[in-house]
């Protein structure tokens, strides 16, 4: 129906036209007063033939309609029937072309983006290994877990750089298999451990052997997000973290998220209220761990009350 609205409207001017000459035939007829048969004879054959016009004309308008909204391509069969319609469509055809092109360099130049920071994250990982080791060996106790808790947080924004730009390229190199939930958790407390000590928290693991269908690096990559912002935003009290086969619930006793900040933390960049006490936020960490579990099939819930704590959920698969 709609088409054949656009088809009436397309030629409106047309049928304009022959209205326009059938008036001024009647009207003359009637001012020299002509025999009316001949007129009505040629008003029924004209519009008779108008009609078969107009049908035929249709159905090639929804043809070459139809073939447009196909899509005008570099071998497009689509045929002008006018020098404005030819026109119009070299104007198209040069339009996708730049497109094309345009969008071919953007993925080269991103490319060669992942690449480099690819390569920087490796190499990043040697300096950041003898740093760690040469704090190992300080006698003093404080400056020891002063620094392995700036290393950790080093290392944090290394991985958050090269979890940004994988989760906006094509391939994200998941590989799916059972996994022990607990094992993950374990690799990244570890990690975050010097930071644990440094602040003075105790750390609450409640888990046994669940296992999950899920990609290891990736839900890792998660749960290490949230473990860091747990500790960042965690001056005294405990962490808590509870396994079981659909999640990893990560609890802590700091200072919390108001409640006007919660439906928009996974927003990236926005920091809220405690970001803009913190200058270092980014507002991109819970971004990254909305996006990570959506492409792990999975979701993440967070309840918090200022003063009391934060409780983040992270559901392997959607609720």
């Amino acid at each position: 129906m709609s088409d054949l609205l656009s088809y009436i409207r397309y030629r409106l001017p047309v049928a304009g036209v022959y209205a326009v000459f059938l008036i001024c035939a009647w009207v003359l007829c009637f001012l020299y007063e002509l025999p009316v048969n001949p007129f009505v004879n040629l008003t029924y054959l004209s519009l008779s033939l108008c009609l078969v016009c107009a049908a035929v004309d249709l159905i090639k308008y929804k043809a070459k309609l139809g073939e447009l909204r196909r899509g005008v391509g570099e071998s497009s069969e689509i045929s002008a029937d006018n020098a404005l319609e030819e026109e119009y469509l070299k104007q198209i055809k040069d339009i996708r072309r730049e497109l094309r092109d345009s969008g071919d360099r953007s993925a080269a130049r991103y490319n060669e983006m992942v690449e480099y920071y690819t390569i920087w994250a490796h190499q990043i990982k040697t300096p950041i290994s003898a740093l760690s080791l040469t704090a190992q060996n300080i006698d003093d106790d404080a400056l020891r877990e002063s620094l392995m808790t700036q290393i950790v947080r080093i290392e944090d924004y290394a991985d958050m750089v090269m979890g940004y730009i994988r989760l906006g390229s094509e391939s994200n190199d998941l590989v799916f298999d059972k996994q022990c939930i607990e094992d993950i958790v374990r690799q990244e407390i570890k990690k975050q451990r010097p930071a644990i000590v440094a602040k003075g928290l105790s750390l609450d693991f409640q888990g046994g052997e669940h296992e999950a269908v899920t990609d290891m690096r990736w839900l890792g990559f998660a749960i290490g997000q949230v473990l860091s912002n747990s500790i960042k935003y965690t001056s005294k009290g405990k962490i808590t973290i509870i396994c079981d086969n659909e999640s990893v619930v990560i609890a802590d006793e700091g200072i919390g998220i108001a409640s006007e900040d919660l439906p928009r933390v996974f927003e990236k960049g926005y920091t809220g209220y405690n970001g803009r006490g913190d200058k270092k936020s980014t507002g991109i960490g819970l971004y990254l761990v909305k996006r990570t579990m959506d492409l792990l099939g999975g979701d993440i819930k967070i309840d918090s009350e200022v003063g009391k704590g934060t409780k983040v959920t992270l559901y392997l698969t959607k609720k």
